[in-house]
């Protein structure tokens, strides 16, 4: 069994951009993994070629007979994952080469972490993007923004299972946001104060096609919050001091 599944869902990804992120993985200073890819764009037939045309034993490939969309697929990926650790990883982002290796290594070492993650460097401005280190900061940034970088994430599979957490699609696209606001009260977090990816920011990814309903994704997981807990603060705060 690999230590590590890296998980990757594909949707008409570009060619360049695909090749890139995949030889950032098998890059990797840290060997002891899978890498998990699932084709969500059915028709397009080149992701395949081009991703069966590395000849790495590490790799999976597969492939949804029709369009899931992200959650989805991400899902079906966490099902067919056999690694202990899950690491994210969007399919135009790269991974610096001890990403896995230092993720790893620092859930190893602290056993009531669930969620690792990492600042990372803005593509192609080259601008930091920083995120606060510890549980409790982390949670309290949580109230307001997405603290957590989600294709830099590293999560143990166990925390997701036994608590019942997947992504959900009716968040989208702040299903990431959700799912880190479902695992604060299960676990803790924390945030290697380095960059260990390089995210991908251009006009035509989906934190700026999507910004209005991003936004209005972030006011429903509140508001659904609300009704489950009685409080936001009460839901947040309750798995801080964890």
């Amino acid at each position: 069994m690999p230590k590590i599944s890296v998980l990757t869902p594909l949707y008409n990804t570009e060619p360049d951009q695909l090749k890139e992120m995949i030889e950032s993985v098998l890059a990797q200073s840290f060997s002891d993994f899978e890498f998990l890819l699932l084709n969500d764009s059915p028709d397009n037939t080149e992701l395949e070629s081009l991703v069966k045309g590395f000849s790495d034993p590490r790799i999976r490939f597969f492939s949804n007979e029709e369009n899931l969309g992200i959650s989805e697929s991400r899902n079906k990926l966490l099902g067919l994952a056999s690694g202990d650790y899950i690491a994210i990883l969007d399919h135009d982002d790269i991974c610096y080469p001890t990403r896995l290796e230092k993720e790893a290594a620092y859930l190893d070492s602290h056993p009531d972490v669930g969620v690792c993650s990492s600042w990372a460097e803005e593509i192609p401005s080259g601008r930091m993007l920083r995120v606060p280190e510890s549980n409790e900061d982390i949670k309290r940034g949580l109230l307001s923004d997405c603290a957590v970088i989600h294709s830099a994430a590293m999560i143990r599979k166990d925390v997701l299972l036994k608590n019942h957490i997947r992504w959900e699609a009716v968040y989208s696209p702040a299903e990431d946001y959700m799912l880190w606001v479902k695992l604060m009260e299960v676990t803790m977090f924390y945030n290697l104060q380095e960059p260990l990816l390089k995210y991908r920011n251009t006009p035509d990814n989906t934190t700026h096609k999507k910004s209005d309903l991003m936004a209005l994704s972030v006011k429903i997981t509140f508001a659904t919050l609300s009704v489950l807990h009685g409080v936001v603060k009460h839901a947040i705060f309750a798995g801080v001091y964890r």
